[in-house]
Parts: C-alpha cells; structure tokens; sequence
C-alpha cells in the first residue's frame, strides 16, 4: 500500500513538472526566440545575380471549399490542423503561428500578391503549386486561378499531387477522392495543363514548360503514357515540355519511367536511412508513437550523397513536422535552426551550379507554405523571417557577417545596461546581425539578454575561459559598453578583435567608481571611442595625456518606441485620479542623487506652495537613502506630498509621457539620457540643467536651460514651457527625433564602423 502511494505521488509530481514543461513549450515557441530576426537589412538588395533558380512548393489549400466542408466539417482550411498543434516531446517545436501573413485565406488574391512580393525579394523565383486532378474533377484550383489570371510578377509552375485523397490525415486511410487515370480522360488533362504552360510566367528551361508529376510508380504504364502527354502536349503548345519527377516512395531513377530529370523532395528519399532519435527525448504525450529523427542529420545525409548518373535537382526543406496532421503520430526533424538550413541550402545550390538541368541551375524548397508539415519558408511569430534571410543569402552568395561581441558590466535594470540591451535586440531582430553578449557580472535582465541572443556571465567563468570564447566564436569584431568594461579592451585586442568603446560616463562618476585605469585602457587600446556628446569625450580626455584610439562623438538615439496617445493620457490620468486641469511635470529613472532627485522634489515643494495645480511625477525606482531624505526634509503637511507622484519602476513609461506636460531632467550629471530623446518623441517640451548634460546644444532649439543653482531661472523655465509651449514646437521636436534620433540607424552605423573607417 504505501509503495503504491509512493508510486502515486511521484507519478502525480511527474506529471506536475510534465505540465509545468508543457505549458512553457507553449509560451516559449508561441513568442520571439532567440534565433529570431526581422527582415534582413544588411545584406543588400534582392535584384543582384542569383547562383541558381530557387522554386518553392506552394501548397493552396488554405481557404474554404465544397469538398473540405463535407469531409472535415464546415469552415475547414489547413489552419484547423495548424492550430490544433501541440508539442508531444521536450525541445518540440510546437505550436507554429504565422506572424506577417497571418492565418490567410488564399481565395483572395492580395493574399497571393502578398506572398509573391515577400518570396521574390527574398531571392524565390518562382512557386511550383500543387495541382489536384482526380479523373476529370479539379480540387484546391482557386489560388491558381487567382494567380494565372493576375498581373502578379512571379514565375510559377505545377506538380501533380497524383495521389488518392485520404482520411490519412486523422489516422485513417479511408479514400475521399480516388485516382483512376483513366485514358479517356487525358485529353482533357493535356488541354487543362496545357493552358497553364502557355502563362508568359510559367517556368521554361530552353524555351520549353516544365511539369511535374509527384508520383509515377502509381500510374499503370507509366513509361507508355509519359510518351503519349509528351506527344499531346507538343501538339497543343508547339514545344515538347521538360517533364520531372519526384523522388518519394522507392522511386529514384526518372529514366525507369522516360522522365528528363528527378527533384528530391524532403524528407523523403533523404531520410529513409537515417535513425530515430526518439530515446534520446523526454516526451511529454504518453501515447506519441511518432518518429523523431535530428535535422543536423537529414543535412549531412542530403550533402554527402553521391552524385547519381542521371539528370538531379536537389531538395531542401526548412523544417518537417507533420504531427498537427497526425497528432501524436507524425514525423519530425528535429533542430533545424535558419544556420543549418542555410548550410543546407547552399550546398544543394552548390550542387545546382555544377549539375545544371537544361543549362539552368535550379533548387527546390520543400516548401513555401506548408504549415501543418513544418514545412515552410513564411515568417513566424518564433523565428520571424529568419529562414527567409537564410534563403535571400544562400540564393544571392552572401556571407552571413560574424557575429558582434558586446560586452556589458552587468545586467541591472539601469540605463546604460537597458541600451546595451536594445542595441543587442535591434542588431539581431531588425539588422539580421548575429550577436553574442558578455557580461562582467550578472543582474536581473540577464534573462532578458538571453531571450535575445546566447548571453555568458563572466564572473561564473573559469579562468581563461573569454580567450576560448573568442576563439570558438569567430568573432572579429567587439562592442563594450560603458568605461566599467575598459579593463577588458586590452585582452579583446591581444584575441585580435576590434574593439569600439561606448563610454558614457561623466567625469564624478568615473572618479567615484575609481574608473581612470579603465579609461586609459580604453584610450590607449580601443580602435574607436564613441561618445554621444562633447561634455562626455572632454570629460574622458580629462583623466588621458593622449589618446591612441579614434574618437567620436556619436548620439545613440531613442530605443523606446514612445508616442504621443490621447486616451493613454486621458486613462492614466483617470487611474491616478488627476484631473483635466492639472499639469504634470514628470521626470524619468533611478532616483538618486546624480539623477538629481532631491533638485526635483526641492523644485516640486517651492511650486506646490503657491501653484497647486501644477503635480510632480518621478517614474523609477528610488534609491532609499533619497527616500529617507524626503521624508526627512518634508512634513507630511507639507504641500509638496499632495503635488508629488512617485510611480516606481515600470517596463511601459509611454502612458506617463502622453500624461505629462513638460519633462524636466534635474541630473547633475547625465551624458546623454534617453529619457530626454523619448519626452522629445511624444512631443514634450525639456527643460534642462545648463552643463549637466550633452543636451544643451539642442535645447537651444528644442527646449529650455536653466543654471542648477537659479532656482528663480529653473521656475520660470518650468511655467514658461507648460504656458506657452505650442502645438507647432512639439512636431518639431517630434520630427527632430524622426530624423536624426532613430535607433536603429545607430546600431547599424556601429555594426558598419570598422569597415566603413578602414574604407
């Protein structure tokens, strides 16, 4: 009885930890990864020379229709299968949601349009789509129709999936639409194949239409019949077609059969031979009888297979999973990564250019679309258009740039650590750039970092271990962040590295820190030093007799996304029980006293005194020494704890800006904060503290100064930018940041800042 209960427990806690596991599969693939990118900007424009053709299955069966309502219930597409997706094992890619095109319905042809713009500037030539005969019914003809009958630029071919359709989807194999290949019914088969060769977009090799059949070794005297299509099909279009098989199914060699060439079709074919790794999984559902097999292995068995002495073009699949179709029975290949794939890829291109079929290279992509196999090229929510960028490179024979170094002191939720942060997410997810992140010591964003890109703490390494870092990581090139990571420069030199420095910090700081020897390892080993204004690099330069690393001076721009939005004004207010008529002076980050909180409050007490009407808000957490002091200098009775707001930390500030009415930044030392460049972006007028900051130049312009010990000048500044502020300043301000504050520019002038210098 009690090992029973034993057994009990233990199985109850297993399945605890198995749900836990499950449900954060869920949210993991269900959100950007890692491996996720934008669209890929650094690697140039899709209209250069292209090694080879790259032709995409396209699969149509993702709208509605007569037959699908009858058979799988109404309202049935593909997407039912995709959504009903689950992950049956740890590591398991599931579920898969489409992100750009969202779930799409392909009896609309914008939808199409749409499709073929994102394949061919990413390098895709052409869609092969299915195509369902069955005697003389058509199935799934629309998106072709919808196609052909279009001015879409975009070639095209068809595959004829000549294959009994069956209830195999949902474990079963009763037929729902039967193949006869009836002779009777070729004339009308040659004349509907016929009218789509004869579309100016169709694909040729040598002037001639290409066809292709999916399988051969189902049709009674194959070899007969392909000469009497080829006979019919010269009659009607004056030019004998390129007709090609695939290889699936025990058929490899098109010559058996009278075809003019094979295309490998993946997984088939490829995979027959490789082992399961099932064992090697914690799987999750019970009753999974599916095949796992990896990913990295279906690439080395597609590459290192002999050439065969007949016509060849090689097949790559992104991915294959077919468990939503099978649920719980399918097969996988598991890990593919847009890297692996992109090896794969350029090798079968490689193959491609030494094997070209009718004088053209060509590669097919198993598939562009086929969601419920695993099997497509779209982006989705988890990698993005990652394996798109993989395509566009491989296809144009584009090397894929070595990753950036960036080196952080630590992960804590201040600002240089949230820009380090930013700048990692931008150069990955919009520059398609891949990153690797070092931080001296760790913090409470570390796993924020790692969402973003493999991220090492440095202090939990062994000695030695950041030269071997270096080494495995090919990396050329380093970023460090900050002068706390100066003390590294010199060993990122002796790896061979070159090394940009970002400094930040303002004179004080670097003495209170005892930061000098780490500016002068900066100074005198750093290739460049890039400081976002002058009070910065006078600052540094101050502690140097001379500087061997190239200075320059370099704003980093707004990396928070802020705008101005009425009802996020109108709904904060409402929450914080501000009314209409009240003005909002708010100021932003950690409070303490570099940050000048103890100037903001004094500020807010004067003012509350004879201005009630006007509030004080800090967003940020506070130092508690500097909460001791104002609960120290300041009575409860005091007028200024009914003007004043202290919000706390916050991952969402753009409600506070639409909420405010002037931003007033009390640093005593600041370079260059971000919180200025945001309060800009929603369109709120800045008043500074003259020399304090890098800002004074453009709040000459833009906002206005006062000197930190006027506090009759700092007063004026304040009622002056909330009376007289005009609607026509804050564009400008908003436009300012538009044109010469964007982040991203930043980020991509950084990754090009060794080349474009030597250059």
């Amino acid at each position: 009885m009690l090992r029973r209960a034993r057994a009990a427990v233990s199985a109850g806690a297993n399945g605890a930890r198995n749900a836990g596991a499950y449900s954060e599969h869920i949210k993991r693939f269900g959100n950007p990864g890692e491996q996720f990118e934008d669209a890929d900007a650094l690697i140039g424009p899709a209209n250069g020379t292209k090694r080879a053709k790259a032709i995409a299955f396209y699969l149509p069966q993702f709208h509605r229709f007569a037959e699908n309502d009858e058979w799988w219930g109404a309202g049935f597409s593909e997407w039912r299968n995709v959504s009903r997706a689950a992950p049956r094992f740890h590591g398991h890619y599931q579920p898969r949601i489409p992100r750009d095109l969202g779930f799409y319905d392909l009896s609309h042809e914008q939808t199409i349009r749409e499709q073929a713009t994102l394949a061919k500037s990413n390098g895709i030539d052409a869609f092969c789509f299915y195509y369902y005969r069955f005697n003389n019914k058509r199935l799934m003809e629309k998106p072709l129709d919808l196609f052909v009958n279009s001015d879409i630029d975009q070639e095209f071919c068809i595959m004829w999936a000549n294959e009994n359709w069956t209830r195999t989807w949902d474990g079963t194999n009763d037929v729902l639409i039967q193949q006869d290949y009836l002779e009777e019914d070729e004339a009308a088969f040659i004349e509907d194949t016929a009218s789509y060769m004869k579309d100016e977009r169709y694909i040729r090799l040598n002037g001639k239409p290409v066809f292709i059949l999916y399988r051969p070794g189902l049709l009674p005297n194959m070899k007969a019949t392909l000469v009497r299509w080829r006979s019919k099909w010269t009659a009607v279009l004056g030019v004998e077609p390129v007709v090609m098989m695939v290889q699936a199914f025990g058929d490899e060699d098109p010559r058996e059969y009278g075809f003019d060439a094979a295309v490998e079709f993946p997984p088939h074919k490829i995979c027959d031979a490789m082992p399961l790794a099932n064992s090697e999984f914690k799987i999750f559902d019970p009753n999974f009888s599916g095949k796992i097999r990896h990913y990295k292995d279906a690439v080395s068995q597609s590459l290192s297979a002999a050439k065969p002495d007949y016509p060849l073009i090689k097949g790559v699949t992104p991915s294959w999973d077919n468990d939503a179709r099978r649920q719980g029975a399918g097969s996988v290949l598991h890990g593919s990564t847009p890297a692996l794939y992109e090896q794969w890829l350029k090798g079968a291109i490689d193959f491609a250019e030494q094997n070209p079929v009718e004088q053209e290279s060509l590669v097919f992509i198993n598939a562009w679309n086929e969601w419920a196999e695993g099997a497509y090229l779209e982006p989705d929510v988890h990698f993005g258009h990652a394996y798109l960028n993989a395509s566009r490179r491989a296809v144009f024979g584009i090397e894929k740039a070595k990753p950036v170094l960036l080196v952080g002191h630590d992960a804590h939720k201040h600002g240089a650590q949230m820009l380090l942060l930013n700048i990692a997410t931008v150069m990955k997810k919009k520059l398609g750039q891949d990153v690797v992140v070092l931080l001296k010591e760790g913090g409470a964003l570390v796993e924020n970092y790692r969402k973003v890109a493999p991220t090492y703490v440095l202090s939990e390494q062994p000695k030695g271990w950041l030269a071997q870092l270096i080494e495995n990581g090919n990396f050329d090139y380093a970023v460090t962040n900050t002068a706390v990571t100066g003390d590294l420069v010199p060993q990122l030199k002796a790896c061979g590295l070159k090394v940009s420095s970002l400094v930040h910090e303002m004179p004080d700081l670097i003495a209170d820190y005892q930061l000098e020897e780490h500016i002068k390892a900066v100074a005198n080993n750093s290739d460049f030093t890039v400081f976002a204004a002058k009070p910065v690099q006078a600052g540094f330069n101050s502690f140097i007799e001379m500087a061997e690393s190239r200075q320059i001076i370099k704003p980093q721009g707004s990396y928070q996304p802020v705008v101005y939005d009425q009802l996020s004004r109108e709904r904060l207010r409402k929450e914080l029980n501000i009314g209409a008529d009240k003005k909002i002076v708010i100021n932003a980050g950690y409070a303490d006293k570099r940050k000048g909180f103890d100037l903001f409050i004094q500020t807010a007490a004067r003012i509350s005194i004879t201005h009630p009407e006007v509030l004080f808000m800090w967003v940020g957490s506070i130092e508690p020494g500097m909460l001791r002091w104002l609960n120290k200098s300041y009575a409860t009775s005091h007028p200024v704890h009914q003007s004043l707001h202290l919000v706390g930390f916050t991952e969402n500030i753009a409600p506070y800006y639409s909420a405010a009415d002037v931003f007033f930044l009390t640093s005593r030392e600041d370079p260059y904060p971000t919180v200025v460049l945001e309060a800009m972006n929603a369109g709120l007028p800045v008043v500074v503290l003259r020399g304090n900051t890098g800002f004074d130049d453009l709040m000459l312009d833009y906002g206005y100064i006062a000197n930190q010990s006027d506090t009759n000048l700092i007063d004026d500044c304040l009622f002056t930018a909330l009376a007289e502020d005009k609607e026509g300043k804050s564009c400008e301000r908003i436009n300012y940041i538009s044109e010469h504050a964007r982040f991203e520019d930043y980020c991509e002038w950084l990754v090009d800042l060794p080349a474009n210098e030597a250059a």
